[in-house]
């Protein structure tokens, strides 16, 4: 709580000099408010959290609202600035393709078996346990939240020579040091302690050597909870293997499809026209920044979703 306000002061900074910035290249800096009324459609003010805006780590959107429009007012007047542009269509024809939301290509998962096309691997996730696919690891939490496995590719040259680095760095105490082999594949399996003033962590490691890179599983709970958890860790340890069905490398992103529209109408029937399903409107509105009772002229460019597809077999 004591920092929040550096963080609202940069965010208020940030917004200042992005209309600044874009005013003196020409652009109509005002229409970023529209960016922040979206945000605030998306997150109101008066949401579940409970808390008021000025206890954000960021400043509400209203707020941005009227302070860029303030802005943007200022620096109009200043510059005697005119014909301010917006350039909207070729924005939009600039992001014709944009993948949308996350690319199965760098990893997904589909009934309960995490796939990664891209590094061709898969491994099965432990029922109700929530994953976590970030560039740098893949993470996975236990629904009572007393477990963890986290996944990710390692430097060093060996299954061996990443245990013993890891044994090291953590300062562990090692209670099985075994090397085994998983679908065809050499593995160096480590079960060890791990001290801190919170208590004793066990640890179950899994390094796995496949395509010339090493993976690492590192499963951990307290040790008291490590018979209950192990044979989620080996299962999904003992799970990993190379990815080789077609349909589930071959898969393709959703993406951002900018679209005209025919004669003019309520975004509502417009979105329809363009194939937009009904439980979908609401999103495509706010990805418009939109509501779904404006009107749309006709021949106007809108954003909408192309799904993507899977693999043949």
């Amino acid at each position: 709580m004591l920092f929040l306000r550096f963080s609202r002061d940069n965010e208020r900074q940030a917004d200042d000099l992005g209309v600044e910035y874009a005013t003196k290249a020409g652009f109509d800096a005002s229409q970023m408010a529209a960016f922040f009324s979206t945000l605030e459609r998306l997150h109101p003010s008066s949401g579940q959290s409970g808390l008021p805006g000025w206890f954000s780590t960021h400043p509400n959107p209203p707020d941005r609202i009227r302070a860029v429009q303030r802005k943007s007012r200022e620096w109009t007047r200043r510059l005697g600035a005119r014909e301010l542009q917006v350039n909207r269509n070729a924005y939009l024809r600039r992001i014709e393709g944009l993948v949308f939301e996350e690319d199965p290509g760098q990893g997904y998962i589909a009934d309960q078996v995490f796939y990664h096309p891209g590094l061709r691997f898969q491994f099965p996730v432990p029922s109700d346990w929530k994953l976590n696919n970030t560039p740098a690891q893949v993470q996975m939490v236990s629904r009572r939240k007393d477990a963890a496995i986290l996944f990710s590719v390692g430097k060093a040259s060996s299954p061996g020579a990443a245990a013993r680095e890891f044994v090291a760095k953590a300062d562990a105490r090692v209670i099985r040091f075994d090397a085994i082999r998983v679908n065809g594949l050499p593995v160096q399996q480590v079960i060890s302690d791990i001290f801190s003033q919170q208590g004793t962590t066990r640890v179950m490691s899994w390094f796995i050597s496949k395509d010339e890179r090493v993976f690492v599983f590192h499963g951990f709970t307290s040790q008291a909870m490590f018979e209950r958890y192990g044979s989620a860790f080996r299962a999904t340890m003992g799970g990993f293997a190379t990815l080789t069905d077609p349909k589930r490398i071959n898969v393709r992103p959703d993406r951002i499809r900018i679209r005209a529209t025919g004669s003019a109408g309520a975004l509502r029937e417009v979105l329809r026209s363009l194939g937009v399903p009904d439980n979908k409107l609401k999103e495509m509105a706010l990805l418009n920044g939109r509501d779904l009772g404006d009107w749309i002229a006709a021949h106007s460019l809108l954003k909408v979703v192309e799904k993507g597809q899977e693999g043949q077999s």
